[in-house]
């Protein structure tokens, strides 16, 4: 019996032996001891968490340094806009540098403009390939029906010399200077008005050059025009003297093509200045402003000018066409030259810079932000 339970006890499947006090409390379970239990390992012990809804001192300082640094952007970012506005309502109450690009198209009843340089009338009224509608060789202005040589010759304060013809046949030539202003008024059947005025305030006039006018016509029979007596005049037009002509051209006027420093649409035929336009349009197209138009007896005013007169044609009313710069257009009471900003935003240039500047800007709040928070 002893062997085999020894031998069951050493066997493969044979349980282990039990200690000597798990033997003796099984034996006596009164008076023997306890057996030994081992502790268990017990885990690390846990971190110091801090309370729920508490946060560390160093994540509270994270976060009031993150705070501050939005805080820094948004000023920044307001100041760059107060100041982006403050400069655009200066620039847009401040009027641009220089003269703008400018085009008048009028329809009126008269006409005063100041040439730049000597202008000869006759010449510029010169028809294309020197060609009249009738196909006669252009050698003037022929008058239908001729003036009174008396009337052209007072008209210039002329005393007619004794024996010459009564009628003036043609006009060949009529040149001012540049310190006259010269108004065509268009009145009845084909008669026009012509007005020479001495400009005081003309650069011309300034330099000691004062309103000159050089004329020269033939006089003569119409029946005999190969008779005809030429006369010259010459005059100086005192600022308190005008001269005054009226004439009934035979052919329609076109002048075409010459500078001028000035250019009005008035008129005196009610005995005080007043406009005489019929219809205008006024065109800045470097600038955005296509069409600005004027109506019947606006007052239009386009202060000094750079630029020429593409044509004035004399008909039934006057049609004027003016291309170049003017230093202050106005309509009424409604100026039309552009701000400086406006000028600024119609500059090429400045679409380039712009970019460039925002380009800049974002790298520098960039920069600054990571300079913050480092």
């Amino acid at each position: 019996m002893t062997s085999s339970g020894s031998e069951s006890g050493t066997g493969d499947g044979a349980r282990p032996a039990p200690s000597d006090a798990a033997e003796t409390h099984a034996r006596d379970p009164l008076n023997a001891s306890p057996p030994q239990v081992q502790p268990p390992v017990s885990a690390p012990p846990p971190r110091d968490e801090p309370p729920a809804g508490k946060s560390r001192p160093r994540d509270e300082a994270q976060q009031r340094h993150d705070r501050m640094h939005r805080a820094w952007v948004w000023w920044v970012a307001l100041a760059i806009a107060l100041v982006a506005l403050l400069v655009g309502t200066v620039l847009a109450r401040l009027d641009m540098v220089g003269m703008p690009e400018t085009v008048v198209e009028a329809t009126s009843d008269a006409v005063v403009f100041q040439p730049a340089t000597i202008v000869d009338i006759v010449e510029l009224a010169r028809p294309r390939f020197g060609l009249s509608e009738d196909l006669r060789v252009f050698d003037g202005i022929r008058l239908d029906p001729p003036l009174h040589t008396d009337t052209l010759l007072r008209a210039f304060g002329v005393v007619r010399p004794s024996g010459r013809p009564d009628s003036v046949l043609l006009i060949q030539r009529f040149q001012v200077t540049a310190a006259c202003q010269v108004g065509i008024e268009r009145m009845l059947d084909r008669l026009i008005r012509i007005d020479i005025r001495s400009d005081g305030s003309a650069s011309g006039q300034d330099a000691g050059e004062p309103c000159m006018v050089s004329a020269e016509a033939l006089l003569g029979n119409a029946a005999r025009f190969d008779a005809a007596v030429r006369q010259e005049i010459d005059v100086t037009i005192a600022p308190a003297t005008p001269a005054s002509l009226e004439v009934r051209p035979l052919e329609p006027l076109r002048l075409r093509r010459f500078a001028v420093s000035r250019l009005g649409f008035m008129t005196s035929e009610s005995g005080s200045p007043e406009s005489a336009i019929r219809g205008a349009v006024v065109r800045l197209p470097d600038y955005g402003i296509d069409s600005d138009t004027v109506f019947l007896g606006d007052r239009l005013t386009l202060g000094e000018l750079e630029g020429e007169l593409t044509e004035v044609d004399i008909g039934s009313a006057i049609r004027t066409l003016f291309k170049g710069r003017a230093s202050d257009p106005v309509i009424g009471d409604r100026r039309l030259k552009p701000s400086m900003l406006r000028q600024l935003v119609h500059w090429e240039p400045f679409t380039i810079i712009i970019a460039v500047t925002v380009t800049l800007i974002s790298m520098l709040m960039a920069i600054f932000q990571v300079a913050l928070r480092s």
